[in-house]
């Protein structure tokens, strides 16, 4: 059985998002694989339609690595105020400390891996976000990185203005 999930939200176009199926039984891989198809196909999707219901036990999960494959992509394709850009389509979140802050993290990691001297603190003042560990998962992230890539990063966030 499907259940269409409605969205009040909008896709970049502002026409109305289309709404997604979502099937009761779906797991949150399911939800997305069906999400990532659609970014490689090049559709226009918003990822608001690929939402469980706000009561799903698994909302938080699905929605926090929705957005985060949503911010890894947009980075990919250029656009530099991911993050914000979410927070104005889904101001509700802003009170969500616990999509907030994955999803910051992602923003900054994705910051920093295209060579934007993004600071931990300025998610904090901005969002009030535990920022204290940051610097330490982000070394963790440049140690899984090949040396040559490393070296990179961190010269390119050295010589990058960022958010601070």
């Amino acid at each position: 059985m499907s259940i269409f999930y409605p969205t009040n939200s909008t896709t970049m176009n502002s026409e109305p998002a289309k709404r997604t199926a979502i099937s009761s039984t779906d797991s949150v891989s399911d939800i997305i694989d069906r999400y990532e198809s659609a970014l490689v196909s090049g559709a226009d999707v918003s990822v608001q339609s690929f939402f469980p219901a706000a009561n799903a036990a698994e909302y938080v999960e699905t929605v926090c690595e929705l957005l985060r494959i949503r911010i890894e992509h947009d980075w990919s394709q250029g656009s530099r105020d991911v993050f914000e850009q979410i927070l104005r389509e889904l101001p509700e979140l802003a009170d969500r400390v616990e999509i907030m802050a994955p999803i910051a993290y992602e923003d900054f990691r994705q910051a920093r891996l295209h060579g934007v001297n993004t600071e931990p603190e300025w998610y904090a003042r901005q969002w009030g976000i535990d920022t204290s560990q940051w610097l330490e998962e982000w070394a963790f992230t440049l140690s899984q990185l090949p040396a040559a890539q490393r070296l990179s990063k961190l010269s390119d966030v050295r010589s990058t203005p960022a958010k601070v």
